[in-house]
């Protein structure tokens, strides 16, 4: 195989401004936020007390290396299309980021209802990410 670096950055910073989006809603109160807030143990205070374009300006370098990642093994394996696209995102995250968050969460003795909260988020976002760079390459 070979590795393919030509890439479309279009896609791939779309992909993470929606997977950004995902996150915004994903963990709005409303949804998982006030769980997620719980589990972690995050006050008001706390966020207030935050540099927040920091936070939020670093998740979404993050999310740009992850859909860059998840664009450089669709390119070089030449997948194509929605579906195969999203299989491809979920294959990723599933074999890469869930293993990788359950041992930090496994040593930091967080819990499991935190565990599905963040590990759900990234499997959500990289299928997204995963159909949007398969169909637009």
């Amino acid at each position: 195989m070979n590795i393919d670096f030509d890439l479309n950055y279009a896609p791939i910073l779309v992909g993470a401004a929606l997977y950004f989006m995902i996150g915004a809603v994903w963990y709005h109160d409303k949804v998982f936020g006030k769980p997620w807030k719980k589990e972690v143990g995050l006050k008001k205070k706390h966020l207030k007390e935050a540099d927040m374009t920091v936070v939020m300006s670093g998740a979404l370098i993050m999310m740009s290396l992850q859909a860059g990642l998840v664009a450089i093994i669709i390119n070089s394996l030449g997948i194509s299309g929605l579906v195969d696209g999203a299989a491809t995102g979920l294959l990723l995250a599933t074999l890469m980021g869930v293993p990788v968050v359950a041992v930090n969460y496994l040593f930091q003795l967080r819990t499991t209802r935190l565990f599905a909260i963040d590990i759900g988020y990234i499997l959500v976002g990289n299928v997204v990410v995963g159909a949007l760079l398969g169909i637009w390459q």
